[in-house]
């Protein structure tokens, strides 16, 4: 509910709770679905919302960033998420950097690309990318085209990719 306006604004959560090093982490994300069905219905404000929404890169634990991809991707949207994603890496000094395309929805081969062309600019400035949430559909996409992520570390769940991050050193 908002604090201000009293309106109720229909959201999906998703926490997940992991261990890394004998260390409890929650790892949440909210996602506001009010945009969301806006997209899926075609309005014009939706799409604009969507621009102007940057998809965060969260800071999980020392040197360990998280990008959760949820929603329609297109390629001004990914472009937009490479610049954000190669900046937090020199930023936080990152060594590892996961995209969790989980709530990842219609990718395509462009898309694929530029995903694999941020993974590939992050393993040049020294983090490691490992890939969670993979879908069946973006599977196959990923063995069939050209893209560069099929070499990537999968996990089949966010949690399954933290418990994969490298130590540093």
């Amino acid at each position: 509910m908002g604090l201000q306006t009293g309106k109720r604004t229909p959201i999906h959560m998703s926490v997940h709770v992991t261990q890394i090093a004998g260390v409890r982490y929650s790892i949440g994300v909210v996602v506001d679905l009010t945009a969301q069905a806006s997209v899926a219905a075609g309005l014009a404000a939706a799409a604009t919302v969507e621009r102007n929404n940057r998809t965060p890169v969260l800071r999980v634990a020392a040197g360990v960033l998280v990008v959760p991809l949820v929603g329609h991707y297109h390629a001004a949207r990914v472009q937009s998420l490479n610049q954000s994603v190669l900046a937090a890496i020199t930023e936080q000094r990152a060594h590892a950097l996961i995209l969790d395309v989980t709530g990842l929805v219609d990718a395509d081969e462009r898309v694929a690309d530029y995903l694999g062309r941020t993974a590939a600019a992050a393993r040049l400035l020294g983090a490691q990318c490992l890939l969670a949430g993979v879908s069946p559909s973006l599977a196959q996409l990923l063995v069939t085209s050209s893209t560069t992520l099929a070499h990537l570390t999968t996990a089949a769940t966010l949690e399954d990719a933290l418990a994969r991050v490298p130590r540093p050193g």
